[in-house]
């Protein structure tokens, strides 16, 4: 019997919309780079710091990558002992990858990878949201309602095409995944914030929809309120606590994540929060602070 015919639907011009960028050194150590996702396609861009007015130029496209599927989100990503970042992609074949750039090959190689849940962009299978622990510890990958996964990464003794780490070679491994659902939820926003070395903690912009499906007045709706969520990761019990939500103005839309500062002032936070983005407003929220 004949194998059947089987076609895939791939547009000839590429998309010139830019989902979402990061930036990290990934071709080599103290390199800036900065990569686009364009739905379909990765572009990776160096950037160069000594620019002059006679070569205005700064960015230059060091590689695009296109790939049979949709990129919703990707996130740096640098394990401990390693001193060039990795790309962690969220898309919508339900796989988590962790891939790196190869200076031999000039292509992305896969690292690690996990499947997380069924393909397409579907509102409560991960992979709208990723977020990273900024000490390399572990990523945590989030859809737009519900689900939640939290990945440990760790390493062990790997091959001759794996990273070398400390002049030995090192496989890079995700653990089996926790989960972090909270129903009736929706996620707007999704980030890892910095809390030094204590247990990993992402923070998430959401909505808690309970009852709103099954009011046809839309009453429930006009009272909703968003709030800002901490999840902790707590490496010894290996599992996730949701802690702490607290209000914030109902146009907010983003979080950035602020970098734990060294040494402060007597009193003061030493960082490790984000900053809420809403219309014509800034806030501060640390998940230590008694009051915000």
């Amino acid at each position: 019997m004949e194998p059947e015919l089987q076609l895939y639907h791939h547009t000839l011009q590429q998309g010139g919309g830019v989902v979402s960028s990061v930036h990290g050194n990934f071709r080599a150590p103290r390199s800036p780079d900065i990569i686009l996702n364009k739905g379909s396609v990765l572009e990776l861009y160096s950037v160069e710091i000594d620019a002059t007015e006679d070569n205005p130029s700064v960015m230059s496209l060091v590689l695009s990558t296109r790939v049979f599927g949709l990129i919703r989100s990707i996130s740096a990503f640098r394990l401990i002992g390693s001193n060039v970042d990795s790309l962690v992609i969220g898309s919508d074949s339900g796989i988590l990858m962790v891939v790196r750039y190869s200076e031999e090959q000039r292509d992305w190689v896969e690292v690690a990878q996990a499947t997380y849940g069924r393909t397409g962009a579907r509102r409560t299978v991960p992979g709208q949201y990723v977020a990273v622990d900024p000490k390399g510890r572990a990523v945590s990958i989030s859809a737009l309602e519900k689900t939640r996964l939290v990945y440990t990464m760790t390493r062990e003794g790997g091959g001759a095409g794996d990273e070398e780490v400390g002049g030995t070679r090192a496989k890079t491994v995700i653990s089996s995944p926790v989960e972090a659902a909270h129903a009736g939820v929706l996620t707007f926003d999704y980030v890892g914030i910095d809390v030094g070395y204590g247990n990993p903690v992402f923070a998430a912009l959401e909505v808690e929809t309970k009852g709103v499906d099954k009011d046809p007045t839309g009453r429930i709706a006009a009272k909703l309120s968003k709030l800002v969520a901490f999840y902790e990761l707590d490496l010894g019990l290996n599992h996730v606590f949701r802690k702490r939500p607290t209000a914030v103005p109902p146009s907010a839309h983003r979080l950035i994540p602020i970098p734990k500062a060294k040494s402060v002032a007597p009193g003061m936070p030493a960082g490790g929060g984000v900053l809420v983005c809403s219309e014509d407003h800034l806030m501060y929220i640390n998940p230590t602070m008694e009051k915000q």
